[in-house]
């Protein structure tokens, strides 16, 4: 009993700082290969600092995405929890909500809508 408490106080102090490189290179290698918000932003949005984007046409930027790349989108609650963790900000205004920071990037017409609003 004395060495699985001795081991706990230790791994208290140091936690996982003895992880091989290995391990934690394909650790990393994981997170970012499930990070589906990231991969979208990424692909489908553009750091505007002076950009704001009503909120249904992030969503639908976003479902489109995910359900094109296979994907099971998330709720808007959870999108938008997603990007309030990534630092974006969103504000009301005239009755719209809009995203704060972001710019969807353009899509082309062949196969889809036109726009992610229609």
């Amino acid at each position: 009993l004395a060495w699985m408490v001795q081991g706990c106080i230790d791994w208290q102090r140091r936690g996982l700082a003895d992880t091989p490189k290995v391990v934690a290179g394909e650790t990393a290698s994981y997170q970012i290969e499930q990070d589906v918000i990231g991969q979208w932003l990424a692909e489908e949005t553009t750091a505007d600092a002076f950009s704001e984007v009503p909120i249904l046409e992030v969503y639908a930027s976003y479902r489109h995405w995910a359900i094109e790349s296979g994907l099971r989108p998330a709720s808007k609650v959870s999108l938008g929890r997603r990007l309030g963790e990534r630092g974006f900000r969103f504000r009301r205004s005239s009755g719209k909500t809009l995203w704060l920071g972001l710019r969807l990037k353009p899509r082309s017409s062949a196969g889809f809508g036109g726009g992610y609003g229609q």
